[in-house]
């Protein structure tokens, strides 16, 4: 069977059980088979385009320092930890730290920016910084938050840590399917208006070649858990 000839049909005699019904996008293993992925990249072998990413480590491993190298090379187009096989292409940036302080931050950010051979004041709106956790379960912080990446025409957002965003989550946070609906929220953040529209409304290219508008949620947790750690 062709792919562009794969149906899914009901078999000779079967009726739908009700007219009602919603559409799963169902496709068979022919039409599966046939399909072109292309892998692509945001920091070579690192972070792959229009994904979420949570960044977990035990208490002190250097979760906030790895988010500014992070945010540095992608806002700067320069290789992570200066190693070309890790290489990125530029992009607009927002991180959100709410813990380390912002002389912490400052620090951390001159140093890597230094050892790139740039200065952070170069950086200028390639890379935004804010100091305070969004509550990502409040409404009104989502919609604060889309609409500065919107108007900003930001790719990439990350925030730390993690459990100072999730509201009043309390010891829930060490039930995956509890965190895991307050994190959904999220996937909102992801699902802005395509590439076209920023074309029209702000007259940016993206440096993805004509893939739709994109964000990256990174967080940071512990390696046994989202319990432990932050």
């Amino acid at each position: 069977v062709k792919p562009e000839q794969s149906m899914l049909l009901p078999r000779p005699g079967i009726q739908p059980a009700s007219s009602h019904f919603v559409d799963f996008g169902f496709i068979d293993s022919a039409t599966f088979a046939y399909r072109k992925f292309e892998t692509k990249w945001l920091v070579n072998y690192v972070l792959k385009f229009q994904q979420p990413c949570i960044v977990a480590g035990p208490s002190k491993s250097m979760k906030t320092t790895f988010l500014v190298e992070l945010a540095v090379s992608l806002a700067s187009g320069l290789p992570l930890w200066n190693d070309q096989k890790y290489s990125t292409v530029p992009l607009r940036v927002a991180l959100i730290s709410a813990e380390s302080g912002e002389e912490t931050l400052q620090e951390t950010a001159m140093r890597i920016c230094k050892s790139k051979g740039i200065t952070l004041e170069s950086l200028a709106t390639n890379l935004f910084w804010a100091f305070r956790a969004p509550n990502i379960k409040a409404e009104d912080h989502l919609l604060s938050l889309r609409n500065f990446m919107l108007l900003n025409q930001i790719d990439v957002i990350m925030i730390d840590p993690a459990y100072l965003s999730m509201g009043d989550i309390g010891d829930s946070v060490n039930n995956q399917f509890s965190v895991g609906a307050v994190l959904q929220n999220l996937s909102r953040l992801m699902k802005l208006e395509q590439h076209q529209s920023w074309q029209l409304t702000r007259g940016r290219e993206s440096k993805l070649g004509g893939y739709s508008n994109f964000q990256i949620s990174l967080m940071r947790g512990s390696a046994n858990g989202l319990g432990n750690g932050f």
